[in-house]
């Protein structure tokens, strides 16, 4: 009997060691391509073009025979590129050493137009009379740069590096804390 239990904790034991294949999700042909290039890629068709957005590994430069694909956007701030390029290069130049990632360049369309009504902003501003007039609010992140939205702020510097946002995330947050829609107008 001690024999079957011993044998049986074995098996479990093993089994619990050996990792689980779907764990990982689906295997990847191209997992530098995102879904809907990877399926491109597998159908390789020469005369489909996609507009694709290469994004390089910092201090690579994309080859030169891939050159006349690129249009004359580069996009510093990702260090990528924007190319129109025929399906059947896609598996080519995911398999670069040079390139991180390449995402198809897609129109995005905001989905938070209800927002000021599910937040309960709508409510507030229209029935208790709230505007956020002489409110003071602290907010610490990577910076803040010039926007017209952004008109009354003050910015101090705790590490050093000052207060210019290289990012964007932080004008992004002083945005929305203390943005005055000027731009949206």
């Amino acid at each position: 009997m001690r024999s079957c239990i011993r044998a049986a904790l074995a098996i479990v034991a093993v089994a619990a060691a050996v990792p689980d294949a779907s764990a990982a999700g689906p295997s990847r042909r191209f997992p530098k391509l995102d879904a809907a290039l990877e399926h491109r890629a597998a159908v390789a068709s020469p005369v489909r073009m996609s507009t694709v957005i290469v994004s390089l590994s910092p201090g690579s430069e994309l080859p030169s025979d891939l050159r006349k694909y690129a249009r004359a956007d580069r996009l510093d701030s990702i260090n990528a590129l924007v190319l129109d390029l025929p399906d059947s290069q896609l598996a080519a130049v995911s398999k670069l050493a040079a390139v991180t990632h390449v995402h198809a360049e897609t129109t995005v369309y905001a989905s938070n137009f209800r927002t000021g009504i599910t937040s309960g902003a709508f409510f507030v501003r229209n029935n208790l009379g709230f505007t956020g007039a002489g409110v003071t609010v602290a907010m610490v992140d990577s910076g803040v740069g010039p926007h017209d939205d952004l008109t009354t702020w003050k910015a101090l510097d705790f590490v050093g590096t000052g207060i210019q946002d290289e990012a964007g995330h932080g004008t992004h947050v002083a945005g929305t804390l203390a943005g005055d829609g000027h731009d949206s107008n």
